[in-house]
């Protein structure tokens, strides 16, 4: 059941009443999270945290993609993309995820990981750097506005999704400058990935979504029955420094030849993202003939 961050705590507090034994979320916010979670342990249910962690919640065990290295992958594409580009010391500015959220952090650290030789060689300057709240598009349209009437002569944004993304190019589309300055992107949406297509944003990245809740449903399944999931992996709470048993799925980065994979996996339609002046660009890089 999908809720906002309103009804979260208070939803979750009624499935525990009725008895569920195993309880899988996405928190909006760790506070509530926390909560939530705390108010299952009293009861003896287990937690799955869903696609991100609920720092210092405890939850028995995460299923996920690996955000730091979603960062990275940003990181590596931007490189190779502002390359193509050949800025001299490009200037980088950073529209992370939102202040709150775990994920907006790890890919953050994930992609200044990969830069920081970069700007510590002052082959690149490290430019404006904000987190968007709420991961809301017109928020960052409005904080990337700001950025490049202080810095013009920004050369490449790392934006942490596609929607944050398809804002900066909006900005850099009213200087005539979508294209020419790379943008990094995540989720593979039809947005982003047209956006792909047309060379105004670098790349996506695509996650296997519907992996990911087969997995979380199959972890559920098998605690309800009593078995121990297989997990290797762990990821550190950053908060209690706990280990949480972490169950990893594979995130693809996707440039323009890469666009039909994500057609050919079902994630997206052909007859949504192939439509209007897309129909070309899709027979030019394979995903319709």
């Amino acid at each position: 059941m999908a809720v906002d961050g309103s009804e979260f705590v208070d939803v979750g507090e009624e499935m525990i009443r009725q008895g569920v034994k195993v309880l899988i979320v996405t928190s909006p916010d760790s506070a509530g999270g926390k909560a939530l979670i705390a108010g299952a342990r009293r009861e003896k249910v287990t937690v799955i945290d869903y696609d991100r962690l609920t720092v210092g919640g405890g939850a028995d065990y995460l299923v996920g993609f690996d955000p730091e290295e979603i960062g990275r992958m940003q990181g590596y594409a931007m490189i190779k993309c502002l390359a193509q580009k050949a800025p001299a010391n490009p200037l980088v500015a950073e529209l992370n995820g939102a202040p709150a959220d775990n994920n907006a952090a790890q890919l953050t650290a994930g992609h200044e990981l990969v830069l920081e030789a970069k700007y510590a060689n002052a082959e690149y300057t490290k430019g404006p750097s904000q987190y968007v709240p709420g991961w809301a598009p017109a928020q960052a349209k409005d904080i990337f506005t700001q950025m490049i009437g202080q810095q013009p002569r920004i050369d490449g944004v790392l934006a942490a999704d596609d929607g944050i993304a398809a804002a900066a190019i909006g900005v850099l589309r009213g200087l005539g400058r979508n294209g020419k300055v790379p943008v990094t992107g995540q989720n593979a949406t039809v947005e982003g990935l047209r956006n792909v297509l047309t060379g105004d944003q670098c790349m996506t990245v695509y996650k296997r979504t519907k992996l990911e809740a087969q997995t979380a449903a199959n972890i559920a399944v098998q605690l309800v029955r009593g078995q121990k999931p297989p997990v290797g992996a762990k990821v550190r709470d950053p908060e209690t420094n706990l280990e949480i048993p972490f169950n990893g799925l594979v995130s693809l980065p996707i440039t323009a030849g890469e666009v039909k994979d994500v057609v050919a996996d079902g994630f997206v339609e052909a007859s949504q993202l192939c439509t209007g002046p897309y129909q070309e660009l899709c027979r030019k890089y394979g995903v319709i003939r």
